[in-house]
């Protein structure tokens, strides 16, 4: 029995866009809302074999495309250790929910933060494995980024020592992702590196606390383990974010808008819509939208150019850190932040 259902009457809880049969899979959007899942995601199908039982569904932005977790449907999700707050998002339902101790263990995905920023908000353990590794079933279908997407999962701190390794092994058996064994890792052994601050020309510095606290983590590493801390030094980090929007565009050239509603829409239409109280999408959908085509490219030419360059800056990032390497930086700029900062992005970057 414990090996065929290591995980027997475990609850876990899901964020609303990864499929589990019978259930809601609709990602906060009114377009698309009553829509129910036919079948389960592989990640949640071999939770299920392992015994565990899914118990809710938790909120998201629309289509899991925000920092912050508030849509037209379910309406927003806060912070527990302080509502005046954002859980931060795209899995912040999940977030608020294991740091409000609501649930055991929850599954999210994460593409540019969205199982990462809630787990440092709520202050809860978050884990991303490697990108591509269980995007399958995951809403929307035709926003697929296997080139940084994965699905991954979030524990309370009072389990994650006593399941998360068995977790990781079953929801990563899914698609084929096999641990061949675990092993007890010489910390003395490894590669300590530091990066409090990329240097970003796009969006505002890191905040004192969070360079702090990533500076608290490399001096304890250091004095209880022995290791020499470096400071790693990325130039291509300073333009990281316009680099992800970039990337982003190229490998989906579908425009934003028909991915929120399959035949796009009117931006000023439903700017206007959403003022007088009969908006159907929300106002980050609509801003990011209308953002969304000043990072596309030309000519395939400046875009294959573009990739190689990321490429690139990625292969020197993995030598550097090689198999035994680890990085201490932060995630995100601020602890946590008040609802509206998140819109202060967005005018930056325009």
């Amino acid at each position: 029995m414990t090996k065929e259902k290591p995980l027997l009457g475990l609850p876990f809880t899901s964020k609303n866009s990864i499929a589990i049969r019978g259930m809601r899979h609709d990602a906060g959007s009114l377009y698309w809302h009553g829509r129910r899942a036919e079948e389960d995601a592989p990640s949640v199908a071999s939770l299920r074999r392992a015994g565990a039982i899914p118990l809710a569904l938790t909120n998201v932005p629309e289509l899991c495309m925000w920092g912050e977790s508030h849509n037209l449907v379910d309406g927003c999700t806060r912070n527990p250790h302080d509502t005046r707050r954002s859980p931060g998002g795209s899995s912040g339902g999940e977030g608020s929910l294991l740091a409000a101790a609501g649930s055991l263990i929850g599954l999210g995905t994460d593409a540019a933060g969205s199982v990462r920023i809630p787990s440092a908000y709520c202050g809860i353990f978050g884990h991303k494995p490697t990108a591509g590794a269980n995007c399958k079933s995951s809403f929307p279908y035709n926003f697929e980024l296997p080139f940084f997407c994965s699905t991954t999962h979030r524990c309370s701190s009072t389990v994650q020592c006593q399941y998360l390794t068995l977790f990781e092994n079953i929801v990563g058996r899914a698609n084929g992702y096999e641990f061949d064994s675990l092993f007890q890792v010489n910390l003395k052994a490894l590669k300590l590196y530091y990066m409090d601050n990329e240097g970003s020309l796009f969006i505002s510095r890191v905040t004192t606390d969070m360079r702090r606290a990533v500076r608290r983590v490399t001096q304890y590493l250091t004095a209880a383990h022995g290791l020499e801390a470096n400071q790693l030094h990325l130039p291509e980090m300073r333009f990281g974010m316009y680099e992800w929007f970039k990337v982003i565009a190229i490998k989906n050239p579908t425009p934003l808008a028909q991915i929120f509603r399959p035949g796009g829409f009117n931006t000023l239409v439903e700017l206007l819509r959403h003022v007088v109280g009969a908006g159907r999408h929300t106002l980050a959908a609509l801003l990011s939208s209308k953002f969304s085509p000043l990072y596309r490219f030309r000519s395939q030419q400046k875009a294959e150019a573009f990739v190689a360059s990321i490429e690139n800056a990625r292969d020197r990032f993995e030598e550097t850190l090689g198999d035994d390497g680890v990085l201490s930086c932060r995630q995100p700029r601020v602890p946590h932040r008040f609802r509206i900062r998140n819109f202060y992005f967005l005018i930056q970057q325009a």
